[in-house]
């Protein structure tokens, strides 16, 4: 029931005694229990009357004020009647109510009045005689609108200020937000303007004629509140410092359509969010509870952002472009829509002065209902099946065995470039979601996990305990690789149990073996490097984020065990592809032991002839070099393990070298020896002396051979980048002991 002049029960009657009289009258109330009833307030001369209800065109805030703070005094005065029982409590309870509704229906009328006023000096002026005029006007006008919500504060009427700013804004969300706004091309944001950026004004200082635009200037980062201090948690920054959001609209309706509710906001609606915060009554600064907000929630402070601007927004969204925005079969489009809403999101918290405001939107009902439209978990099983699909049909090129084709980014296999694309494909921009970043993590190690498994199963004669080893039987000069016969594309074997240097089909399956061993060292190689780049420079900065520094320790964990089983796969085919090439490089050394036959078989031309290099030394190591030159088949391993393999490859070939020449030496030390036991006493040609020199100068001639032989290997080796005068942990294990087989044997030998 309103309240009128003609109808005086309606009239609040403000009390015509003075201070010290009301305190003697509450004095002996406890005496006069009575007559307290009606005869407590006195009704003052009809000029002191206060109509709440009339309908002035103009609400005088003070006014309102001293009435606010009348009534409040009388709310506190029937508390603790109540309390006493007094029995005219009830009789006024009514008028108490009318009086409470009549008061906020002025104050609404003086909220909306001050927040049109203020809405409309915040419209930038267009010079500058204007615009001091203008800075003046605002701020008295953020001074009324301080002293409207002081009123508010102090009757507690917070959700009822939050009401009629609500009814403001609703109609200017509504006509933002429409499903037209999503079709139509947005306007530019930034209109071309013909004023330098550096203009001056005539005084030289830094305002000049360029008018001031209301656009919202564009913005490379958004700001998060949460990454200041809590020492200043009532105000963050100063309104000229801070940020104001933007979107970029480039091809994205939906950025346009936020862009205006941000411009929106940011217009109309800053100067209440910053006054708001500026509140100093205890009520105001209450913290925020742990429960969800609501409009209705008892939250005693002004919540504006939360239970106004964004319950509006989220409410006029859901039910407006609803449709259009959470499109979960559409994987493509959702991702777009949610990184452009939460960038929206991001934009709109910039605008909260304080902590207190962000943590109210972000445990506001609505907000959860929001989040929660957007399915993401049925956003990750469809994007799931497209990366584990596309990667499961990489990966059964050539039915499960190796591709013939040459992978894409540098791989060698065509299933390795579709590993790393699927690797990829987790943390790209237009995939992952931070709320998903669990899902996406475990899905990156399952990843790596399939790789492995595939490789095993593609290629079993190389995983399955088929590491090459030394054939006993031959010392160090072959390797013998048992297993069964493993197909690749094309019907070729990759093992065969003969000899590959004397059956063809057993060459042909080592030629296959190493190949397929160099493919996957290349790739297992390349992958676990390019999987720890994605990590240090993308994966480890997206999850762990908000992570304390014992989860950031558990994922460093997981990732050294990922790339400890990567490195694990590529040891078979290394192993593998030592072995072939050792057999390989061993296998010219065999020709060592015809060298002194060739030497008996054809005698000096002159004692002063001179010794040149075996035919067959040249051909040592040119399976390694073969292997590791350009357009060679190890040329994408010879940086990162050129050096280390010639080393090992070299080792073996010397040790080989060695044991050769010491069986040799003993070789023709029997046969000298046998020559020197069927030698005649008489002979027709010379004398005993002069056949004994003869002997003795064919032996020198061996050993100046073999060490020519061995000076030229080392010369090739060198040539591999092998340094073979090191000393200390660079030397070469058994070169020195190499030479040194040559030279003793000359010492040793027995002059005749």
């Amino acid at each position: 029931m309103g309240l009128g002049p003609n109808n005086e029960d309606n009239i609040v009657h403000l009390p015509a005694r003075n201070d010290d009289e009301e305190e003697a009258a509450w004095d002996e109330s406890d005496e006069e229990e009575d007559e307290v009833g009606p005869e407590l307030y006195v009704l003052p001369p009809q000029e002191d009357v206060v109509d709440l209800t009339k309908e002035d065109e103009e609400v005088d805030a003070k006014l309102v004020a001293r009435i606010a703070n009348e009534y409040t005094q009388l709310t506190y005065l029937v508390d603790q009647a109540r309390k006493e029982e007094c029995v005219y409590v009830g009789g006024i309870e009514e008028r108490m109510s009318a009086i409470r509704q009549s008061l906020h229906s002025k104050l609404s009328r003086l909220l909306q009045r001050t927040l049109e006023r203020l809405q409309a000096v915040s419209i930038p002026a267009t010079t500058s005689g204007s615009r001091v005029a203008q800075i003046k006007d605002r701020e008295e006008q953020r001074q009324a609108l301080k002293e409207c919500l002081n009123v508010y504060d102090a009757v507690e009427g917070w959700r009822e200020a939050e009401e009629v700013v609500a009814v403001m804004i609703r109609g200017s969300i509504a006509k933002v937000v429409t499903l037209q706004a999503l079709t139509i091309p947005p306007e530019p944001s930034v209109p071309s303007t013909p004023f330098p950026l550096n203009a001056k004004s005539p005084g030289g200082g830094p305002y000049s004629a360029v008018p001031a635009t209301p656009v919202t200037p564009a913005m490379t980062k958004q700001t998060n509140v949460f990454e200041q201090t809590l020492a200043g948690v009532e105000t963050i920054k100063e309104e000229e410092e801070r940020p104001q959001g933007h979107l970029e609209e480039l091809d994205n309706p939906l950025a346009a359509l936020y862009n205006r509710l941000l411009k929106l906001v940011q217009t109309e609606y800053l100067d209440l969010l910053d006054v708001a915060s500026s509140l100093k009554t205890q009520r105001s600064r209450a913290a925020i509870p742990d429960a969800p907000l609501t409009r209705t929630s008892e939250n005693n402070r002004f919540e504006f952002l939360a239970n106004v601007i964004w319950a509006e927004v989220a409410d006029r969204i859901v039910a407006e472009i609803g449709s259009v925005v959470f499109a979960a079969g559409r994987v493509a489009e959702l991702h777009k829509n949610y990184t452009t809403t939460h960038a929206f999101l991001d934009a709109l918290e910039s605008f909260s002065p304080s902590v207190l405001g962000v943590m109210a939107l972000r445990q506001h009902e609505s907000y959860a209902a929001f989040e929660k439209r957007w399915q993401l978990p049925v956003y990750f099983q469809l994007r799931w099946k497209e990366i584990v699909g596309s990667l499961e049909e990489g990966l059964q090129i050539a039915g499960g065995g190796l591709g013939n084709e040459k992978g894409k980014d540098g791989f060698a296999l065509t299933q390795t470039a579709a590993t790393m694309t699927a690797l990829r494909a987790c943390w790209a921009p237009g995939v992952y979601i931070p709320e998903l970043s669990n899902r996406f993590w475990r899905l990156t190690l399952q990843i790596i996990s399939r790789y492995t498994s595939w490789l095993e199963k593609a290629v079993p004669a190389l995983y399955n305990g088929g590491v090459p080893q030394l054939n006993a039987s031959s010392g160090r000069n072959s390797v013998n690789v048992t297993r069964s016969n493993t197909p690749t594309q094309g019907g070729a074997a990759l093992q065969s149990a003969g000899d590959p240097a004397t059956d063809p089909a057993a060459a042909v399956a080592e030629d296959n073996m190493l190949r397929v061993s160099t493919l996957i060292a290349i790739d297992v190689a390349k992958l676990r490097r390019e999987f720890l780049h994605l990590w240090q420079s993308e994966i480890k900065r997206l999850v762990t984020q908000g992570v304390e520094a014992e989860g950031e320790a558990e994922l460093e964990s997981t990732i050294t065990r990922s790339l400890e089983s990567l490195e694990m796969m590529s040891s078979a085919p290394n192993k593998q592809i030592l072995g072939i090439l050792t057999r390989r490089c061993t296998e010219a050394v065999k020709l060592v032991r015809s060298v002194a036959s060739q030497f008996r078989a054809a005698p000096p031309k002159s004692k002063n002839e001179v010794i040149v290099p075996s035919h067959f030394v040249p051909g040592i190591l040119r399976p390694l070099k073969d292997y590791f030159k350009r357009g060679g088949l190890g040329e994408a391993l010879k940086e990162q393990t050129g050096d280390q393999w010639t080393r090992i490859v070299l080792e073996e070939v010397i040790a080989s070298y060695t044991n050769i020449l010491i069986t040799v030496r003993k070789t023709e030390d029997l046969v000298r020896r046998v020559r020197k036991g069927k030698k005649s006493t008489f002979s027709l040609f010379g004398s005993a002396n002069d056949q004994s020199l003869t002997a003795k100068e064919e032996e020198e001639r061996f050993t100046r051979q073999m060490l020519a032989d061995v000076e030229a290997l080392g010369e090739d080796a060198e040539g591999l980048g092998v340094r073979m005068d090191g000393q200390g942990p660079d030397a070469i294990a058994g070169w020195a002991g190499l030479k040194d087989v040559i030279t003793r044997e000359v010492v040793d030998q027995p002059a005749n």
